[in-house]
């Protein structure tokens, strides 16, 4: 499967900004990322959940952020979910422990993105907490 998906990124400048991330899932897992002023970047996981973490900290180290859910500081995919959809689908673990699958490509609001050590923290939080 190839897709081309467009993206929205906010900036170090707090611009938002309209990217392209072309999704390939045979016969790797591959993100490319393009967008104005930069040069395609490619990203290459073992699931799409992978490479997309890899772009996110990319990103996050040039100061700027994809408004995408694989942002979110609550993202997470299941075994299974990694299995059936290469990684693109993947919880939300709300407060309430109610879980709800997403894409991970889908937009989200600039108020629910958070820093990819943030999510490190929730999630390994939250695992603890669920034995």
């Amino acid at each position: 499967m190839k897709e081309k998906l467009e993206i929205k990124v906010l900036m170090s400048n707090q611009r938002v900004c309209n990217a392209f991330i072309t999704v390939t899932t045979t016969p790797t897992c591959e993100i490319e990322f393009h967008a104005k002023n930069y040069d395609m970047k490619k990203f290459v996981g073992l699931d799409l959940f992978e490479a997309a973490m890899q772009l996110r900290k990319w990103l996050e180290v040039k100061g700027n952020f994809a408004l995408c859910n694989f942002s979110r500081k609550n993202i997470q995919p299941s075994g299974m979910s990694r299995q059936m959809s290469f990684g693109r689908k993947a919880y939300l673990v709300n407060s309430e422990d109610v879980l709800s699958t997403v894409d991970i490509f889908a937009s989200c609001d600039i108020n629910q993105i958070s820093k990819f050590r943030a999510r490190k923290l929730f999630i390994g939080q939250w695992a603890k907490s669920e034995k």
